[in-house]
């Protein structure tokens, strides 16, 4: 399995690409969400690695890649640094950027600021910043941290753990499972980084150019409003918004093939 040494640690990789061999494929960057890994992704892969190499890469802590020590911190600058100096690491100069919520405000922030590295960028259940539900992302800090990722991840079977019914119940256990995984403290980490009130993208929406596809939930949450998906749209002068019917926060895992059935027209839309 594929590891790449950034800043210390190693970090764990899928490299999928089916493409014809003797033609150039451009390349797809997944970053995962704050309470999952990059398995989450896999039925992303057989519709887009036919025409793209696909990298899916676990954060530190996350999935197979290394642990980072416990006084690990995670800040908005160093969310990017990782994702740079992941694909330094690669030799990746540019990639079309596929987000999932927290991993959406990082992929705005390096559209925003890198944009020679960007293609296109696809944010699916974006939020710009956590500051509706500030206190709940501080309280989440402390029961993992009091209690182990463990428990935190299996102690309520209706909280916003829990894939939304009718979920099937073995992708309800795995879901858990990825989050079980991963250590207290870079799970609190990520929760205190979401906390913190520098977290905020709203004012860098301006500065994306990226041709940008917004992956929109049918449900409304207090952390993913409509209100907020209607201002990305359009403040982004480039962004396109397509809706599935019926859908929860969680469809980029439960609606695999729908999510990468939009980004492959999208990105060939734009190309």
């Amino acid at each position: 399995m594929p590891h790449v040494k950034v800043n210390d640690l190693d970090l764990f990789y899928y490299d999928d690409d089916f493409t014809s061999p003797w033609e150039p494929a451009e390349t797809i960057l997944f970053n995962h969400y704050g309470g999952g890994d990059s398995s989450l992704y896999n039925r992303w892969i057989p519709i887009l690695a036919q025409h793209y190499r696909v990298i899916r890469w676990d954060r530190p802590g996350y999935g197979r890649s290394e642990k980072p020590g416990f006084g690990y911190q995670l800040t908005p600058q160093s969310f990017v640094a990782d994702i740079t100096g992941f694909m330094d690491a690669l030799g990746l100069e540019k990639v079309h950027y596929v987000g999932d919520k927290v991993a959406c405000a990082a992929g705005i922030a390096l559209a925003a600021s890198y944009p020679e590295r960007v293609k296109s960028l696809t944010l699916s259940v974006c939020f710009l910043s956590g500051k509706r539900v500030r206190q709940g992302f501080l309280d989440g800090a402390e029961n993992v941290l009091a209690k182990g990722s463990w428990i935190a991840a299996f102690e309520s079977q209706s909280g916003d753990k829990a894939l939304n019914a009718p979920a099937d119940p073995m992708q309800d256990l795995y879901y858990r499972q990825v989050q079980a995984n991963i250590p207290a403290h870079v799970q609190a980490a990520a929760y205190r980084c979401v906390a913190d009130p520098s977290f905020d993208v709203e004012p860098l929406l301006t500065s994306v150019k990226a041709p940008t596809l917004l992956l929109s939930p049918d449900e409304e949450t207090p952390l993913v409003t409509r209100a907020e998906q209607d201002l990305i749209l359009a403040s982004i002068s480039t962004c396109e918004r397509r809706i599935l019917p019926g859908s929860t926060m969680h469809f980029p895992f439960t609606d695999a093939t729908w999510c990468a059935e939009q980004v492959h027209q999208f990105i060939q839309q734009h190309r």
